[in-house]
C-alpha cells in the first residue's frame, strides 16, 4: 500500500504549525492527527498529519 498525506511542520514547545502544508508519500500508515518525528522524505523536525489524501494499492513486481 502507499499513503499520501498532507503534513505540515510543527513547533511542539509551542504547538504553533509552520510553513505550508506539503504532500507526503509513504509506505506505511499514520494517524491522521498524529505528530510524528523527522519523517525522512518531509525533513527532520515535528510533523502534524493533517489528512489522508489517497490509499493506493500499489503491486510490487
Amino acid at each position: 500500500m502507499l499513503y499520501v498525506y498532507k503534513v505540515i511542520k510543527e513547533n511542539v514547545v509551542t504547538g504553533q504549525q509552520i510553513g505550508k502544508p506539503v504532500t507526503l508519500e509513504m509506505g506505511k500508515s499514520l494517524t491522521v492527527g498524529g505528530l510524528y518525528a523527522h519523517l525522512s522524505r518531509a525533513g527532520k523536525g515535528f510533523w502534524r498529519v493533517l489528512e489522508l489524501v489517497s490509499k493506493l494499492d500499489v503491486e510490487s513486481e
